[in-house]
């Protein structure tokens, strides 16, 4: 069967898979939030120490084990959002002079390769969450922090990084085959007009 019906209605098959790119949709954008409070909390953390330590010759507690651990989340979180955007750096000045069947051929090219660089980062990531846990490793200082956050978001960040790579791979191949218009799901839908 077709990705689309004899009335132009999405197929089944492809009608699920958009609704599971809505939903990853949904998760890359709380996981950017996240990134973003992580930020957040990174800052008012280093201020914090800043002003005690200037204020009342103190500081906080393990300022650079948490202010770390915050960096991990800023940086993992959003990748998955910035690679469904297609916002990497990217060479335009050659790629646009390049033919629509050719940036096709480079969109699948970039998905595959990032696939390749992605899952042993993410395999690697999973083997050492495993080890952390299993010697329930923590942090020297005052407050004994565990380890296993930090290796949790990353491996969370980069899990959801290769689902999204895999899901560009998909779409990118039918949309070179032909199954799928080429900016289909690409453009953001129409705004509706309302009359005032």
């Amino acid at each position: 069967m077709g990705p689309v019906t004899s009335r132009g209605a999405p197929s089944r098959g492809v009608a699920v898979w958009l609704r599971a790119r809505s939903g990853l949709d949904a998760i890359e954008t709380v996981m950017a939030w996240i990134s973003a409070a992580c930020i957040l909390a990174a800052g008012l953390y280093i201020v914090a120490g800043i002003g005690l330590r200037t204020a009342f010759n103190s500081g906080v507690y393990d300022e650079l084990v948490i202010v770390g651990e915050l960096m991990v989340g800023a940086i993992v979180l959003p990748l998955a959002l910035v690679c469904a955007r297609r916002g990497f750096i990217a060479v335009e000045v050659v790629s646009g002079l390049l033919g629509a069947r050719t940036q096709r051929g480079l969109d699948l090219l970039s998905d595959v390769v990032g696939l390749l660089a992605v899952v042993p980062l993410l395999v690697a990531g999973a083997l050492a969450l495993g080890h952390v846990l299993h010697d329930e490793s923590f942090y020297f200082g005052m407050l004994n922090l565990p380890k296993w956050p930090g290796y949790v978001v990353f491996v969370a960040g980069y899990a959801v990084f290769a689902i999204r790579l895999l899901d560009l791979l998909v779409h990118d191949l039918l949309r070179s085959l032909g199954a799928i218009p080429d900016a289909a799901d690409d453009a953001p839908p129409p705004a509706e007009e309302h009359g005032l």
